[in-house]
């Protein structure tokens, strides 16, 4: 069968096994094995992992802290039985789990760690490797221009800022919070797994919603068949959401002739890596504002509509939500700034509320756009006309006065909590910690 095959798509680097410890016999990956390619997006992670004396209720397979699969540890593994054979459980201890690299950068590091049942949570294993960048589409068409922030830092302001320039368009950002490209780069990253790209080959109950997503086939048994599926048509695939995000945007009122189409997105996403790969124009904003301004606006947005948002648990601790929310999310942004190449464009909320014209001005020559003096006005006078009515977003009685509100707003101890935990990121962007 001609033309099925690739080659290298994913390539682990180092597999490093944390070996035996006071809670487990050990454990090893047996697959993907170091330095040898994997022909396909999805990748499947096999090994085995035994417990001294408490139980394991799964294995996490994370990249960042964050779980992209948790599998049972229940394959039979004969070889490990007969190495601890006075171990209890032994001839069962292998797991294995399916991932789709597309969740991950280009270059990434994976932690795979046992849980117990008692919540203990014990790292096993490090894969370090790259994966394959997908392909991109012609340059000539509508490219993203990516707000990359969190919650109640200015963000619809600004994406209303950018589409009221005439080379860039958004979906009445005023409206609702379009996501159009993150949901077809999510449809990418889903059906890129093992799981969903063997689903048709050894269906489950088909009357089952979703099945496709979840179908826990195993192998194919032609080699060939399961690399394009793993490969060319992840690939294909890639190019089809492209062409339907680009196909809203050219049906979009508006729309016609624009450069960029601007969305936002999350500091801990990795779809603004995707898309940087499928479209070679593609161009990052990072939009920070004081993180204790941004705190003070959090906890009265959320006191205003009566229920808990960004990230915050129902009747969730300050401190807490500084220490385990805002800070990962800052962290994030900041290594995102601090990138050798393709850093993006650092945008702060003051600088836009107190003098925009010159915020703006400075923004449209680093995105190549149109930033004549004419231009920057008209744009700035859109905005105004668009956000006029939005009184309802808000939470001070105008954009200036949510500037410098942690002054009064924020309990001292909660302050300084935020110059604690946030000081080296605040003297990072720019900003002050007293």
């Amino acid at each position: 069968m001609a033309n099925l095959t690739a080659s290298g798509v994913v390539t682990i680097e180092e597999v490093a096994a944390n070996g035996a410890s006071d809670y487990v016999h050990g454990g090893n990956v047996d697959a993907p094995r170091q330095g040898v390619p994997v022909d396909a997006y999805g990748m499947t992670i096999e090994g085995w992992a035994l417990s001294r004396q408490i139980p394991i209720e799964h294995v996490e397979v994370l990249y960042e802290e964050r779980p992209l699969a948790a599998v049972p540890v229940d394959r039979e593994r004969p070889d490990i039985a007969a190495g601890f054979p006075e171990v209890e459980g032994a001839s069962k201890s292998g797991f294995v789990a399916t991932i789709s690299a597309l969740r991950l950068p280009e270059r990434f590091e994976l932690v795979l760690r046992t849980k117990l049942v008692d919540g203990t949570r014990l790292p096993l294993a490090t894969l370090r490797g790259r994966r394959r960048r997908l392909p991109a589409g012609p340059e000539e068409e509508i490219q993203p221009l990516m707000v990359n922030t969190i919650g109640r830092s200015g963000s619809t302001l600004l994406v209303t800022l950018l589409s009221s320039h005439p080379d860039v368009v958004a979906f009445s950002p005023f409206i609702k919070d379009a996501r159009v490209s993150t949901y077809w780069a999510n449809v990418i990253q889903d059906l890129a797994a093992p799981a969903s790209y063997l689903a048709p080959f050894d269906p489950p109950d088909l009357e089952r919603p979703h099945w496709w997503l979840d179908s826990g086939a195993g192998e194919l048994g032609e080699d060939e068949v399961e690399r394009w599926l793993g490969s060319a048509s992840v690939e294909l695939l890639a190019g089809h959401c492209r062409a339907q995000i680009e196909a809203f945007y050219a049906n979009l009122a508006g729309a016609e002739g624009a450069r960029y189409f601007v969305e936002k997105y999350l500091p801990y996403q990795v779809i603004p890596d995707l898309l940087s790969e499928m479209y070679p124009g593609a161009r990052e904003v990072i939009l920070v504002r004081d993180f204790r301004d941004m705190l003070c606006s959090v906890i009265a947005f959320n006191r205003k509509r009566g229920w808990s948002d960004f990230g915050y648990t129902e009747g969730g601790d300050d401190a807490e939500y500084v220490r385990s929310v805002m800070r990962p999310s800052l962290t994030a942004l900041a290594q995102r700034l601090r990138r050798d190449s393709g850093a993006p464009s650092l945008v702060r909320y003051e600088e836009l509320v107190l003098d925009p014209e010159p915020a703006l001005t400075a923004l449209f020559e680093q995105l190549g756009l149109a930033s004549g003096e004419e231009v920057v006005a008209e744009t700035v006078r859109l905005a105004q006309e668009g956000t006029a009515s939005m009184d309802h977003h808000r939470t001070t009685s105008d954009p200036a006065a949510s500037i410098g509100r942690w002054h009064e707003d924020l309990p001292g101890e909660i302050a300084a909590v935020c110059n604690e935990e946030l000081g080296p990121l605040l003297a990072e962007f720019g900003y002050e910690a007293s």
